[in-house]
C-alpha cells in the first residue's frame, strides 16, 4: 500500500464513524453511515453515538477487496472487448 498511512490499533478498539472513514476506510463519513445502515459494517450505539470495532472494519475490508478486484477485472474485460485499451 504505497502512499497510505498505516494505523496500528488494538483488536478490540472502537472508533467513531468519522475516524473509521478517514483513518481506516478512506471513505466519507456519510458513506460509512450508509454501510452501517445497510448492515455491511457492524456497529453499536453508545447513547446516541455510534461505535465501530476495528475488527469489524478489518472484516469489511477483507470481504470488500475481492469484490472490488472482480469488478475491476470485469471492467477491464469490457474495455478490451470494446477496444478501449491503449
Amino acid at each position: 500500500m504505497r502512499g497510505e498511512e498505516l494505523v496500528a490499533t488494538p483488536r478490540a478498539a472502537e472508533v467513531t464513524p468519522t475516524e473509521a472513514a478517514v483513518l481506516l476506510l478512506g471513505m466519507s463519513r456519510p458513506r460509512v453511515r450508509k454501510l452501517m445502515d445497510r448492515g455491511l459494517l457492524e456497529f453499536r450505539k453508545v447513547g446516541t453515538h455510534h461505535r465501530v470495532r476495528v475488527s469489524s472494519i478489518r472484516a469489511f475490508l477483507d470481504n470488500e477487496r475481492p469484490r472490488r478486484r472482480e469488478a475491476l477485472a470485469d471492467l477491464a474485460a469490457v474495455q478490451n472487448e470494446l477496444g478501449l485499451t491503449e
